[in-house]
């Protein structure tokens, strides 16, 4: 008999126990029974030999199919992670680009003060709040390197950003922030629809145009924020770092194969060689042809989104790939996953690994049947004890104790046994690894859901929101720990239910309120209504409150939920705006009434002087009438423009589709007319139309033409055009001129009343003009600038 090591103790036959068997099989020989015996038991070897030999080759090749399944199901699962971190991200620029602050913002942006038309919170401090937010985001998501809401204008410039360095979140402000106009990233993101979300290539992390060390690979997600108009206004953007799924793609593979990570255009992401990852944003390109130029494209090796293709075999290579889509609404934006073995390697492990256990499998048939025929009697005692220990491993205890024998084969069989539950043992540690693996990402995926209600609550305590639910049918409500602050109350004092609200609401508001809240309830409307609640000692509070529709798999409401700010500050700031201006259109009207009747009397008396005493006066006093008269119809004009500055912001906004080219014309004819002697060159660009406010635009483009017009005086011959543009990406209207220009240094005085960049007083003015363009313009919702240089006319910019 071959001695056969399987990992237990040396158990071949020594010389005395084959003496002892061969003694006995001759002394039995002549025994037709031990004959009959022999016979059975040689072909059961031989039965046993063939099909060890067939399952042998069916072994081979079914361990072929389960390693290459396995790799399969390897690539399928690091891609779902991929696509679980690309969603959290997804979903995280989503709420970030929802928050209060950011519709804020745009008002604030809108408005030619900076400050919010809805509430009166200036620009600042809606950007603080953001800022707030941003900061609790990073708090909860290690994988967040910036947060950054990035506008359209200025070249792309940050409007607000917070950033971890060195382990600390910090927020960047003032000349700090960047313009982003010129990256890659921010120029793709300028063809963004209100519904997309863009996710960048994977590259490393850049810092003023240069690559940040230690290396920082990092995928940049964008979501479009659009004003009121339609029009893009900016980006939230979240830079996030990509080396954690990176490396766990590469974790991923199994200790046969290598990981690659391969963008569209076949540069490594992720390689073996770490020195081939990222060249070609250091400037060296590694490409998946340049290692495998043998093999097929990266991007042509995988199939579809979701599920890894199954193997391919080309050349002397087994291959594993998955595609990883970007975008959702690019479909050409992918990584691809690859894992790859070499067809030698996994032959040749597969044939060693069923050889042995063949081999295995054979001899102890052998023993086995050996056993049968020389020591049946012999090994039934020892033969019980095993079985009954079998019996007890296969009721799982792995301690029992395997019976001692000095007989060979049996020796064999209880070795066997021995490493059979030594195998159990490591299957079971290995069961046990991965159950805790699987509750340790249990955890992780607790923590992550517990990180995103602690995001939601700090997001709702920096801009002041409290949260409630309402059941429908029972009227229960529940109420956030904010909620108490909000109400002035303590905690236990806040109502139960819509009854104990309704109580709380001043009686003026109460009707109304229960009439809203019975249609949400009930008929199943969106809740939004401000009223008033009575405290006793704080008195009235406003209260903004809104509510949506949550609802079951059927369409079934099941709970209104939704939100309560507390608008009383801003209830008062409006009415006492309200109040203020009241005041000051009727100051301007009495001061505009009082002043006009001695300007009258002026110019009566200068032409009773001119007229009556013409040939006493002398040259000089002939001037100084003249003077006299001038400032007179100066003041008067003063007050005209006075008046109109202060109606722009009373004046109501009616929006119509209006001819800017006729209205243009019809300025220029009267500019004009005051000086036919003029030499000037007007250019009127045709079908100039907007949609917007008629009076408003014949007061943006009577001053903005008339300034063109005046300031434009000491050419000849003078140059004037009036045209449509792009200008930084969007359509805008452009008035142009040839004159005198200004010192861009003093351009934030332009639109301020009564400031004036010239004291030449040939060229008169009353420093109204332009602030009452901004004005109006601002009523619009559109926007203004202007560049120059001194001696080289000016342009000024303008939406309506």
């Amino acid at each position: 008999m071959a001695r056969t090591d399987i990992g237990g103790p040396d158990t071949g036959p020594g010389p005395g126990v084959t003496r002892s068997v061969l003694s006995h099989f001759r002394a039995r020989i002549s025994s037709l029974g031990f004959r009959a015996a022999s016979a059975f038991v040689g072909a059961i070897l031989i039965v046993t030999l063939g099909v060890a030999a067939l399952e042998f080759r069916n072994q081979r090749d079914s361990y072929l199919e389960d390693v290459l399944e396995s790799e399969r199901l390897r690539a399928e699962s690091a891609g779902r992670d991929f696509e679980r971190w690309l969603d959290h991200m997804r979903r995280d620029v989503t709420i970030l680009s929802e928050t209060p602050p950011i519709a804020g913002i745009l008002r604030a942006s809108a408005s030619p003060d900076g400050v919010d038309s809805r509430d009166q919170t200036d620009l600042e401090t809606w950007k603080l709040r953001l800022q707030h937010i941003f900061t609790a985001f990073l708090k909860t998501d290690p994988d967040y390197a910036q947060l950054r809401f990035i506008g359209v204008a200025d070249d792309g410039l940050e409007l607000v950003r917070a950033e971890v360095r060195d382990g600390l979140i910090v927020t960047v402000e003032g000349e700090d922030l960047q313009q982003k106009g010129r990256r890659d990233y921010f120029l793709d993101g300028l063809d963004i629809r209100p519904d997309e979300i863009d996710l960048s290539k994977i590259t490393l992390n850049r810092e003023h145009g240069v690559v940040e060390t230690p290396l920082n690979p990092m995928l940049r997600v964008m979501k479009g924020v659009f004003a009121s108009d339609g029009s893009l206004f900016g980006f939230i953007t979240i830079n996030a770092r990509a080396e954690r799924i990176i490396g766990a793609l590469r974790a991923a593979a199994s200790s046969s194969s290598r990981a690659y990570l391969v963008n569209d255009d076949g540069d490594f992401l992720l390689h073996p060689d770490p020195a081939k990852t990222f060249g070609f944003d250091l400037g060296q390109r590694f490409t998946w042809r340049q290692d495998f130029p043998d093999l097929p494209d990266a991007a042509t090796l995988s199939v579809g989104d979701g599920v890894a293709r199954d193997r391919q075999e080309v050349g002397d290579h087994y291959l594993t790939a998955r595609r990883i889509p970007l975008s959702r609404s690019d479909p050409g934006a992918a990584v691809h996953l690859i894992y790859e073995m070499r067809q030698a390697d996994v032959r040749a492990w597969g044939t060693a690994r069923i050889s042995r256990v063949t081999l295995v499998t054979s001899l102890i048939a052998i023993a086995l049947g050996t056993l049968v025929m020389v020591y049946l009697k012999r090994l039934m005692r020892p033969l019980k004890r095993l079985s009954e220990s079998a019996a007890a491993i296969g009721n799982g205890d792995l301690d029992v104790l395997l019976p001692d024998t000095r007989v060979q084969e049996l020796a064999t069989l209880v070795a066997a046994f021995r490493q059979m539950v030594a195998d159990i043992r490591a299957r079971d540690l290995a069961l046990e690894k991965s159950n805790a693996e699987i509750r340790q990402l249990n955890e992780e995926l607790r923590e992550r859901l517990e990180a995103s209600d602690q995001r939601a609550a700090l997001a709702t305590e920096a801009v002041g929101i409290a949260l409630w639910d309402v059941e429908p049918q029972s009227g229960r409500i529940q109420w956030d720990d904010l909620s108490p602050s909000i109400f002035g109350l303590a905690a236990a004092g806040m109502p139960g239910d819509v009854d104990g609200l309704l109580e709380f609401i001043h009686p003026d508001d109460r009707a109304n309120v229960a009439a809203l809240i019975e249609a949400a309830r009930y008929e199943g409307q969106e809740f939004a209504a401000v009223f008033r609640i009575v405290q006793s000692d704080a008195g009235l509070r406003y209260l903004d409150a809104r509510a949506g529709r949550v609802t079951d798999g059927q369409g079934k409401l099941t709970l209104l939920r939704g939100v309560v700010i507390d608008v009383t500050s801003e209830r008062q700031t409006a009415l006492e705006y309200r109040v203020l201006n009241e005041e000051l259109s009727s100051f301007a009207y009495a001061v505009s009434h009082d002043l006009r009747a001695p300007l009258r009397s002026m110019n009566g008396f200068a032409e009773a002087l001119t007229d009556e005493y013409a040939d006493t006066l002398d040259d000089v006093a002939k001037g100084y009438i003249t003077r006299i008269a001038n400032a007179a119809v100066r003041m008067g004009v003063l007050i005209d423009d006075i008046l109109a500055l202060t109606r722009i912001s009373k004046t109501e906004i009616t929006r119509q589709t209006v001819d800017l080219s006729r209205i243009a014309a019809e300025v220029v004819d009267e500019l004009r007319s005051g000086e036919p002697g003029r030499n000037v060159t007007v250019e009127i660009m045709s079908d100039l139309t907007v949609i917007t406010d008629p009076g408003m635009a014949r007061i943006v483009l009577w001053n903005l033409l008339g300034n063109a017009w005046k300031y434009s005086s000491e050419e000849s011959p003078a140059e004037i055009v009036f045209d449509r543009v792009m200008h930084q990406g969007r359509s805008i209207l452009r008035v142009r001129d040839n004159g005198i220009g200004f010192d861009m240094a003093y351009a934030d005085k332009l639109y301020r009343p009564f400031q004036r960049l010239h004291s030449d007083q040939r060229i008169q003015g009353t420093g109204i003009g332009l602030a009452t363009v901004s004005r109006a313009i601002g009523r619009l919702g559109g926007r203004i600038a202007a560049e120059s240089e001194v001696g080289r006319g000016a342009t000024f910019y303008f939406t309506l």
